[in-house]
C-alpha cells in the first residue's frame, strides 16, 4: 500500500498514507534490512521504476514527505533524506558526505567527471579555474546570443500551433547555446553534438548506441582539446584551460577531457528538464500561463518558484565514516539520495508548498543544490529559462496540452519529461507580436 492522490488544480498532489499511522510495517524486520536500520526506517523503494509509475516524478518523492530519512534495499541500498534541513546539512558537509560517486549500484568508475566528482580541497582548484566563465557578467555577454538562438528554434514551428516541447524547443535550446558559446564547437555540426547528446543522454537509453556514441565523442573531444592546446582561440574556455596549472604543474590531457565530458554532460540536459517541467505545468494551468502573459516582468520570479516546484535533481553522495544524521545511523559507504523534490516541497521551508506562487517571498531553494558543488552553471541557466520564457509567452501565449497524448516522464538521479505535446493559436512567426 502507498499513498493516494487527487488532482488539485491541474496538478497532483499526495494525500494521507493508506499504510500504517507510522507509515511502516511493524512486526519484523523486513527481509534484506540491514542490522544497523531499524526496520521503520526501511523501505523497498525504486528511484527509477517507483518514479515513473507515479502520476508524476514529484509524487514518486513526495509519499514520504514527514517521514524519517529511510533506506531502501535497491540498486545496492541508499538512504533518502526527507527534508529541506536534512538535505541542506547533508549538501554543506562534504567532509562526510563525499561526492565522488554521483550514481547508484556501483562503486567504480573508469574516469571521474572534474570537477563534480572531487571533494575538497581537490574540487576548489579546478572549479576556480572553471567559475571565471561561468559568472554573472559572462552569462550576461550571451544574451544577445541566447535571445537569437532561442527564436531561430521556435521559428522552426511556431506557425504550426504544434509541436513535441521537448523534442523539437527543450531538447534543442539550451544544448546549441552552451555547444555554441560555451564549448565553441563548430555551428555546422550541430546536429551531429545533438545526436550524441541525444544518444548519451535521453530517456530510455540503448546502451549499445550510447556506448558507440560516447566513444564518438570521447575521440573528439581528445582531438579538440589537443588542436586548442597547440593553437589556442582567443577567449576560447578550453584554449584557456589548457594552458592553465594545477599544483604548480600544467594541467593533463586526461583532467581536461574529465572536465570537457562533465561540461558537455551538464550543461545540455538540466536546462531541458527545467523547461520542460515547466512548461508541462503552466499549460496545466492557464491562469498561471496567463499571468505571465500579462505581466512579463513577474518572469524572473516564476522562474524561481518553477525551479523551486520542480526541484528535479536528486543527487547522490556517499558516506565517508559512520554517522548519526537526522535520525539516520549511516554508515560509511552508504549511499545517500539528498532528495530535492522532498526539500523543495517541505512545509518547515515554504508556506503551501504544493502551491506555484510566483510572488511567493522566500526564494530560497535547493534546484541547483548548496554548498561546494553548488550548480557552476546556474547564472547561464537562468538566463536560458528567462529568455526562453520571454519569448514562448510572447508568441504562443495561449499554449496548452494537446488532448489525447499521454505525457511520459523518467526517473533516476535526474528526472525528466520525455514528451511534452502543445498546441496554440498560429499567428504567423510572431517576432512582432
Amino acid at each position: 500500500m502507498g499513498r493516494r492522490y487527487q488532482q488539485k488544480g491541474g496538478l497532483t498532489v499526495a494525500l494521507e498514507d493508506t499504510r500504517t499511522p507510522s507509515g511502516t510495517d511493524t512486526t519484523a524486520a523486513p527481509v534484506g534490512c540491514p542490522a544497523h536500520v531499524p526496520p521503520d526506517q526501511f523501505r523497498h523503494f525504486d528511484y527509477i521504476d517507483d518514479i515513473e509509475s507515479a502520476p508524476t516524478p514529484f509524487d514518486g518523492y513526495l509519499q514520504f514527505r514527514g517521514e524519517r530519512p529511510f533506506r531502501s534495499d535497491v540498486s545496492g541500498g541508499f538512504w533518502v533524506l526527507t527534508d529541506a534541513a536534512t538535505v541542506r546539512d547533508c549538501f554543506q558537509q562534504p567532509e562526510n558526505f563525499s561526492n565522488c560517486n554521483i550514481g547508484l549500484g556501483y562503486t567504480e568508475q573508469s574516469r571521474r567527471m572534474i570537477p563534480e566528482q572531487l571533494d575538497p580541497p581537490e574540487h576548489g582548484k579546478y572549479r576556480k579555474l572553471l567559475s571565471p566563465f561561468f559568472t554573472p557578467s559572462s552569462a550576461r555577454r550571451l544574451q544577445e546570443g541566447i535571445r537569437a538562438v532561442c527564436q531561430a528554434e521556435l521559428d522552426k514551428f511556431i506557425h504550426r500551433g504544434h509541436c513535441d516541447f521537448v523534442e523539437e524547443f527543450a531538447g534543442r535550446f539550451p544544448q546549441i547555446v552552451f555547444i555554441q558559446y560555451i564549448m565553441n564547437f563548430p555551428v555546422e555540426e550541430m546536429e551531429t553534438f545533438l545526436g550524441w547528446e541525444h544518444d548519451i543522454m535521453r530517456h530510455p537509453v540503448e546502451e549499445a548506441t550510447a556506448k558507440a556514441s560516447a566513444q564518438e565523442l570521447w575521440s573528439y573531444l581528445t582531438e579538440t582539446i589537443e588542436k586548442r592546446t597547440h593553437n589556442p582561440i582567443d577567449g576560447d574556455m578550453l584554449s584557456e584551460l589548457a594552458q592553465a596549472e594545477i599544483d604548480s604543474r600544467p594541467i593533463t590531457l586526461d583532467e581536461l577531457l574529465d572536465i570537457a565530458w562533465l561540461l558537455f554532460a551538464a550543461g545540455l540536459d538540466t536546462v531541458t528538464q527545467a523547461l520542460s517541467f515547466s512548461f508541462y505545468y503552466l499549460a496545466h494551468s492557464p491562469e498561471r500561463r496567463d499571468q505571465i502573459v500579462a505581466n512579463p516582468e513577474i518572469i524572473p520570479m516564476a522562474v524561481e518558484e518553477l525551479l523551486r516546484y520542480c526541484s528535479f535533481v536528486n543527487p547522490v553522495r556517499t558516506a565517508t565514516r559512520d554517522i548519526e544524521f537526522h535520525g539516520a545511523n549511516i554508515k560509511a559507504g552508504d549511499r545517500i539520495v539528498p532528495s530535492s523534490v522532498l526539500a523543495a516541497r517541505d512545509p518547515a521551508e515554504f508556506d503551501r508548498p504544493d502551491d506555484i506562487i510566483f510572488e511567493r517571498p522566500i526564494k530560497r531553494h535547493m534546484a541547483f543544490g548548496a554548498g561546494v558543488h553548488r550548480c557552476l552553471g546556474a547564472h547561464l541557466a537562468r538566463l536560458e529559462l528567462q529568455t526562453a520564457f520571454e519569448e514562448i509567452h510572447r508568441r504562443m501565449p495561449d499554449y496548452e496540452l494537446r488532448p489525447g497524448v499521454e505525457i511520459n516522464f523518467h526517473g533516476a538521479g535526474v528526472l525528466g519529461v520525455d514528451n511534452l505535446p502543445l498546441r496554440w493559436t498560429p499567428t504567423g512567426s510572431g517576432r512582432g507580436h
